[in-house]
């Protein structure tokens, strides 16, 4: 666009204007450059003639550069992020003003937040509203439907960076819409449908028609990727393969991690949409058009036709994606003069067929190193932990945590040992300080590998007093005041393996278990102690073993018992002592056996009692002694029996007393003795006989009969017969 004509037709008016809010005075434009393209900061830079202006009177307010068309007005309206003093004309202070929009101011945002199931547009409002944008200023156009992210961190990066990277992952673009008095953000994952140029967007190519037209365009088409692949992993199903493909073809791009889970998993997408979007932003320049022209009403984001009857290949529907704009009016300098004005725009479009996604090149943060923080969770509890061994945290860095359950996401822990159902498992518990580390330095992506000692929570022994303690050593839970403990000496000559068991201690040994002492060992056990052996049990003891018991003792044993002491053995019972046999009991003694009873003994056998004796046997009785037998007695010596009383003795039986003799019968009588029969008293030797009857009568039968008396024989009776 030139002066040829468009002067007359606009009254010798200015083609370009400029208004600052609130400045009063004339701006006069002299010349202009700006850049505008898709997802990008547009930005204006513009010479302004005027009057002495005080600088703090245009930063930081909004303004309105005025293009005038021959088809429509064109204004790009924004806010003055720079003005600057740049000389003087004959008759003007010459300035140079910068033209931004809104979120421009983004860029100076700095923060360090995290966003917890919040979807992508929700995070988008968010950050937009609290950085001042109000919600009149922004629009997101969106036909997708997303779900909410688990967790999203802004990590050491703008506002306008950490904005950009999430529309670029998600598939979103943006662009401005202007008009004289505001401009709107327009955020939009519609790739595939742009809305036209103000006015007629038919612009013709090479046109020498008084219209708004195309001077030059070049149409070019590249190769570009055929196939985008992904890969991620899930915790929840780790042997399940998570791939998404998108597209055919050898030219394939593969990555991972893809950035994806399965739908509702708490990623912002699921494999396949992922793979598709990023497909689309790879071929979206695949046939692409630069050029020239003289209309201002390109604006990148929408879409013109382009006509040429004679290049009909070149004809189609164009998207718009980068402009830059130049005007100049040299004549706003001098009133009175009557120059050339000029503008022009060279431009980028991409083929309107293709879906449209902004180019992922905002760079994702990347934690270098580890970082350390601190385990919470909610108040009153001491371990929180769900079912997969993760922990909350609070890391240092933020600002907006609450120390609750709600500081992050759930973060995985890493241990010494993991497998199916076994391995190490220490839990770090709230208010102890973690290593956390970053996978491939994603701060969406934290993992705890590790604890450190801080001077609220202080090593177990002092330091380094006790340097060569190690220890595992836990706490009771809730509130402490008790510990389990493995601890290692290594001390020179105090080595120790110390454990404590705080309540119970359960050892299971499913085959052999051997323990080796080379010295002493103690047990002290507090309470009861039960062992059980489901077969044999040794104990062999080296020299001497002593067993004491201060109550009871019971001994059960289901089948023989064997006793066999080397040298002597004594038993003290302090009172009394039963002894049961079911069956036999057999006592073998091979030298002196000694039974001696302070007290009362009594011995009751059930049925048959044999007793032999090798040698001699000695009974001795302090005072009385009983024998009763329920059947009948017999006493067998093989030589002598001898019953001595030191004063009576009796011998008595309920119907006979049978003496037998296999040589002599001696009685002696010390003296007196006496036999008294109650019915008949019969002496035989051979055929010699005497009885004697109750009846008073004696009779002496005899083959030979000798009466002999040192003295007189005397003989009386009623009647004396002598044959």
């Amino acid at each position: 666009m030139s002066s040829d004509g468009l002067p007359a037709l606009l009254g010798n008016r200015a083609l370009f204007t400029f208004a600052v809010e609130g400045c009063g005075e004339e701006l006069r434009v002299v010349r202009f450059t700006g850049r505008e393209a898709i997802s990008a900061l547009f930005e204006f830079r513009i010479e302004l003639a005027a009057a002495t202006i005080s600088l703090d009177e245009l930063v930081g307010k909004p303004a309105v550069l005025t293009i005038e068309g021959l088809h429509a007005t064109r204004h790009v309206h924004g806010l003055v992020c720079e003005a600057g003093y740049i000389g003087e004309s004959s008759s003007y202070t010459l300035y140079e003003l910068t033209l931004a929009p809104a979120i421009w101011r983004l860029q100076q945002r700095h923060d360090c937040r995290i966003f917890q199931k919040q979807s992508t547009p929700q995070i988008l409002t968010k950050v937009l509203e609290s950085a001042g944008i109000p919600r009149s200023d922004f629009r997101l156009d969106l036909q997708a439907a997303y779900a909410p992210r688990d967790y999203c961190v802004q990590y050491r990066e703008s506002d306008l960076e950490f904005i950009g990277r999430l529309m670029e992952d998600a598939g979103i673009f943006y662009y401005h819409e202007h008009s004289e008095t505001r401009h709107v953000l327009v955020m939009t994952d519609r790739g595939d449908a742009s809305d036209p140029i103000e006015g007629d967007p038919t612009l013709s190519f090479n046109s020498e028609a008084e219209q708004e037209h195309l001077k030059t365009f070049r149409l070019s088409e590249g190769l570009r990727p055929q196939r985008v692949s992904l890969r991620d992993r899930n915790l929840h199903q780790p042997d399940r393969a998570m791939e998404a493909s998108e597209g055919d073809g050898e030219r394939e791009v593969y990555d991972y991690p893809g950035g994806y889970q399965e739908t509702g998993k708490g990623a912002p997408h699921h494999g396949g949409q992922q793979a598709r979007l990023r497909l689309e932003a790879l071929q979206a320049g695949r046939r692409r058009g630069v050029g020239t022209s003289d209309s201002p009403r390109l604006v990148p984001g929408f879409a013109f036709t382009l006509s040429d009857p004679i290049r009909g290949h070149l004809e189609g529907d164009y998207r718009v994606v980068r402009v830059t704009h130049r005007g100049e009016q040299p004549q706003a300098l001098d009133e009175g003069a009557y120059d050339t004005f000029h503008y022009s725009n060279e431009f980028e479009c991409a083929d309107k067929k293709l879906p449209y996604r902004a180019p992922r090149r905002t760079p994702r943060p990347q934690v270098r190193g580890a970082q350390t923080a601190t385990v919470v969770g909610p108040p009153g509890e001491e371990v929180h932990v769900d079912e997969h061994g993760r922990v909350k945290v609070q890391f240092h860095w933020d600002r907006q945590g609450t120390r609750d359950e709600n500081s992050s996401c759930w973060v995985r822990v890493g241990q010494a040992w993991a497998g199916n159902g076994f391995g190490a498992l220490f839990i770090p518990r709230v208010g102890h300080e973690v290593i956390v580390e970053f996978l491939e330095g994603d701060p969406d992506r934290p993992l705890v590998t590790g604890s450190v000692y801080t001077g609220l929570n202080a090593p177990p022994y002092p330091l380094p007093a006790d340097k060569t303690r190690s220890t595992l050593k836990t706490e009771s839970t809730p509130g402490g005041g008790g510990s389990n403990e493995l601890r290692f000496e290594d001390a020179k000559g105090r080595e120790e393996i110390y454990i404590h068991g705080q309540r119970d201690w359960n050892v299971i040994v499913e085959n052999d278990h051997g323990e080796q002492i080379g010295h002493d060992a103690s047990l002290t056990i507090g309470n009861d102690h039960s062992e059980s052996v489901g077969r044999d049990h040794t104990d062999a003891v080296g020299h001497d073993r002593t067993i004491q018991v201060g109550n009871d003792h019971t001994e059960t044993i289901a089948g023989n018992m064997s006793l066999a002491v080397g040298a002597h053995q004594s038993t003290v019972i302090g009172a009394a002592k039963s002894e049961a046999v079911t069956l036999a009991s057999a006592l073998t003694i091979g030298a002196a056996y000694q039974v001696s009873v302070g007290g009362v003994m009594n011995e009751t056998v059930g049925m048959a009692k044999a007793e032999q004796v090798g040698l001699g046997k000695s009974v001795a009785v302090g005072g009385d002694s009983s024998e009763q037998i329920g059947g009948g007695k017999s006493v067998q010596a093989a030589e002598n029996i001898t019953a001595s009383a030191g004063h009576n003795l009796a011998l008595g039986a309920g119907r006979h007393v049978n003496v037998t003799a296999g040589q002599s019968l001696n009685v002696s009588v010390g003296k007196q003795a006496s036999v008294v029969v109650a019915d008949k008293l019969t002496f035989q030797c051979g055929g010699a006989t005497i009885v004697v009857k109750k009846t008073g009568e004696l009779s002496i039968q005899a083959g030979k009969l000798d009466v002999q008396a040192s003295g007189r024989i005397t003989v009386r009776g009623a009647m004396i017969k002598l044959n």
